[in-house]
């Protein structure tokens, strides 16, 4: 069934881009970064890479969530400084902050469309040993992809509105598989965990970690104390 889900998934979104395809050509903001996200990456991002899988790819939206998350990429930095970051982002002003705010010492670029191929190509480039997500971004088929690569995904600062909630919940057949690949959901609050608890089951990795944006302690516990970077000790100790 998931992969009929997903066969119709890659139709709907690959119909709703060719309608959409005079709109990214005319508006600028648009059109920032649509060659990468096709999959068409800069040679010196791709030369930037370590040959083995041994990248830490970090995806926030815009610059609401890089920013949320900041904290965490300059702790996860200074803690692990031989590993590779990369950051992606959607918009134009979130992939120009991520530049201007870890640029020496991350990669940074425009998260792909979420269809089969795409994904497929971006993560045979990046090679991630690890992904982590800010906040909200769920996409069906980079989950798919990641957990059949067994490549382990991390969510942050995860948050789910009420509204979300419902519509989560009416779909659960297809957000609750999503979630259940994660290999941990880190959530601003408990009210939150428990909202994912109802959509994918109550054996979902979620905990409460509190909002990595307000967290001031986290900068300065670079010795692994903090409980969001004990989270992901797991897969780096």
């Amino acid at each position: 069934m998931q992969t009929l889900i997903l066969l119709y998934y890659d139709i709907g979104l690959m119909v709703a881009l060719i309608l959409l395809g005079p709109f990214f050509l005319a508006k600028k903001k648009a059109r920032a970064g649509l060659w990468q996200k096709f999959a068409h990456l800069p040679n010196s991002f791709e030369k930037s890479l370590p040959a083995r899988q041994q990248t830490v790819w970090l995806h926030a939206v815009s610059v609401g969530e890089f920013t949320a998350v900041l904290p965490f990429i300059k702790v996860f930095h200074a803690h692990y400084p031989n590993k590779k970051i990369v950051i992606s982002t959607t918009t134009e002003t979130g992939n120009k902050l991520a530049q201007e705010r870890v640029g020496d010492f991350a990669s940074v670029f425009y998260f792909p469309f979420d269809l089969s191929w795409v994904i497929k190509k971006v993560l045979d480039i990046v090679r991630p040993s690890i992904v982590f997500v800010a906040e909200t971004e769920l996409w069906p088929r980079f989950t798919h992809e990641c957990a059949r690569r067994n490549i382990p995904l991390v969510l942050l600062n995860g948050r789910i509105s009420p509204r979300s909630y419902q519509s989560y919940k009416m779909f659960s057949f297809i957000f609750g598989p999503m979630l259940k690949s994660f290999s941990l959901i880190g959530t601003q609050s408990k009210v939150e965990a428990q909202r994912y608890e109802t959509i994918a089951g109550e054996k979902l990795k979620v905990k409460a970690l509190g909002n990595l944006k307000y967290d001031k302690s986290l900068s300065l516990k670079v010795s692994g104390q903090a409980t969001e970077l004990k989270a992901v000790q797991i897969y780096f100790c």
